[in-house]
């Protein structure tokens, strides 16, 4: 019985240990996907040039 007993202690420690390795994989996708879309909003945009001419005016 106790051998049964360690051997299903240690697989569910190592499906936990599995878990978590999963689990912290996943956060960093998410992390980096988050990174990526905030520096999308960061890029430079063409501006047409009649509307850089009704900025100038303007100011």
């Amino acid at each position: 019985m106790d051998v049964l007993r360690l051997l299903l202690v240690s697989l569910a420690g190592w499906g936990n240990q599995q878990q978590e390795h999963m689990i912290d994989y996943l956060q960093e996708e998410i992390r980096s996907s988050e990174v990526l879309n905030l520096s999308s909003l960061w890029q430079v945009k063409v501006v047409p040039h009649e509307l850089l001419e009704t900025i100038h005016e303007t100011h």
